[in-house]
């Protein structure tokens, strides 16, 4: 049955079009596996169990090399592993996961990102196992011990632990409405911090002239569309709410109230704010179709003018700086004086697909990394001397390839651990002490009344995996402001009430309202 489910997921581990990358597969859907036959012989007469993982994203020069110590760590630690990378490019990883899913093929752990797909709902689907049993055992109490309770909630459905979580900050789900910008342009202009959304307008537009005159290039505004644009959810004069990371198409009030969050006034207001960008220019007019990378290195190229929700993580500034000597990173929010809103202690986790016949091997893997500085600098930061240089107790330089990019680094918010993680050397104590902010869960911060809460889309799944297939392709033109919001939406609303929005809707009202009465308990 969980076969059957499975050949049935439809964008299950969808990722929206405006996050896919432009990267060339090329060799990146291999499986870096070097190094296996020194590993079988140091490992004696009992051949280490691979532990394939697979996660998105491309390879790196130098990793089978990484991969190949790894493994050679492992067998002198005596975990009996031998862990085979296989990275799948943005623009593959949707259609090539459900594949291997639906085929029956084998691997031990696949990376999770529930701000796209809850692993509840890939459990009701039939592509993952539960860990329960594992973590009974008592060998994994020292993993388990890791993360608090809070944090296991969210990768728990119907009493059944699903994954790992993936801990590369402390508190990814707190919900900033930060707005990144090129600091050393708004300095040199002059330019005031914006309060008002007007102002933010304002500020943008004069940013994105100033570099235009500079580059000759036309510079654009990025992020702050894939989920709810919380940098302007924040400024209104209204309680928070949290909107489901899944399907982003469920409004959650903090009374308990349910409702569809696209027929909402503020899921309305929000598009016709982008819509309006759009007509000031400061949305790329192929935004969508440009994919991930691109923006990417446009920000990292230092050709953006704003950055909203964090577009422009903090962490980059000392890559920003290296390709355009000179330039900072600013970053503000408007309404500064309210409170900060949790609705997920962490996004990403790394979970055990059904097809794998040996699940302890994921767990075996993650015990490793996350109980050793020195494993989890390996893993994640590859060979010291060859791909990065250590600095002091938390701090590195990454070692660059003739290409000016990274020989080996691993991906922090996929897997990394935040007491064991290191940060770049040379990054300024103004951007430690706003990365601490990030870390640090405030005592003040508002927690959303959904946090915690696993939706099981089983009961609808049909409904589930219409809306899945249906939902970004019809409302990320209108998130992006790039179709007319009242040309656009009935149309778009018709077409996900077909595809049984209301039914998903009330499916997901009977269960919150259950989660709600057993929290009171």
């Amino acid at each position: 049955m969980k076969r059957l489910l499975a050949v049935a997921l439809c964008a299950a581990m969808a990722v929206s079009a405006g996050a896919c990358s432009g990267a060339d597969s090329g060799s990146s859907e291999k499986t870096s596996s070097a190094g296996s036959q020194a590993v079988s012989a140091a490992a004696g007469s009992s051949a280490p169990q691979p532990m394939r993982y697979v996660a998105p994203g491309s390879d790196w020069p130098m990793q089978d090399e990484v991969i190949a110590k790894v493994n050679e760590k492992l067998q002198a630690d005596g975990v009996n592993i031998e862990v085979k990378l296989q990275r799948i490019p943005w623009d593959a990883w949707d259609q090539k996961t459900q594949l291997m899913i639906s085929s029956g093929e084998e691997f031990e752990m696949l990376h999770v990102m529930q701000d796209k797909k809850q692993v509840g709902i890939l459990y009701g689907q039939g592509a993952l196992a539960p860990l329960n049993e594992l973590f009974d055992s008592g060998k994994y109490d020292d993993l388990k011990s890791k993360f608090t309770d809070n944090v296991w909630k969210e990768v728990t459905s119907q009493g059944n632990i699903l994954a790992v979580p993936a801990m590369s900050t402390a508190n990814q789900g707190k919900s900033y409405g930060d707005i990144s910008y090129r600091k050393d342009v708004a300095d040199k202009l002059g330019l005031k911090t914006p309060t008002t959304v007007d102002e933010v307008i304002d500020f943008a537009k004069a940013i994105q002239a100033e570099l235009e005159k500079e580059t000759g290039k036309k510079i654009y505004a990025w992020g702050g569309t894939g989920r709810p644009a919380e940098w302007y959810l924040r400024s209104l004069d209204e309680d928070y709410f949290y909107v489901d990371t899944a399907l982003t198409l469920v409004k959650v009030d903090q009374d308990g109230t349910v409702s569809s969050w696209v027929e909402s006034e503020e899921f309305k207001n929000s598009c016709k704010l982008y819509e309006r960008f759009n007509k000031e220019g400061l949305i790329h007019p192929d935004s969508l179709s440009l994919g991930h990378e691109y923006g990417s290195n446009e920000i990292l190229y230092g050709r953006w003018a704003i950055g909203f929700d964090s577009g422009m993580p903090v962490e980059n500034e000392q890559q920003l700086q290296k390709n355009v000597p000179g330039a900072e990173i600013g970053v503000f929010q408007l309404a500064p004086e309210k409170n900060d809103f949790i609705t997920f202690y962490t996004y990403n986790c790394n979970a055990v697909p059904v097809t794998s016949k040996h699940p302890e091997a994921a767990l075996d893997f993650l015990q490793w990394l996350y109980s050793d500085q020195e494993n989890h600098d390996l893993f994640m930061y590859g060979i010291e001397g060859e791909t990065y240089n250590a600095v002091g107790d938390n701090r590195k330089e990454k070692i660059l390839g003739e290409d000016g990019k990274a020989l080996y680094q691993y991906d922090e918010w996929q897997i990394a651990y935040q007491p064991l993680r290191r940060f770049e050397d040379g990054m300024s104590d103004r951007l430690i002490a706003l990365d601490s902010r990030r870390r640090d869960l405030d005592e003040e911060a508002v927690v959303s009344v959904a946090t915690g809460f696993m939706f099981d889309s089983t009961p609808v799944a049909d409904a589930a995996a219409n809306l899945s297939a249906e939902a970004e392709s019809l409302l990320a033109p209108l998130k992006c402001g790039l179709v007319s919001y009242d040309e656009g939406f009935e149309s778009a609303l018709s077409t996900l009430k077909a595809a049984g929005l209301d039914e998903y809707l009330a499916e997901y009202d009977k269960q919150f309202q259950e989660f709600l009465s057993g929290q009171s308990k």
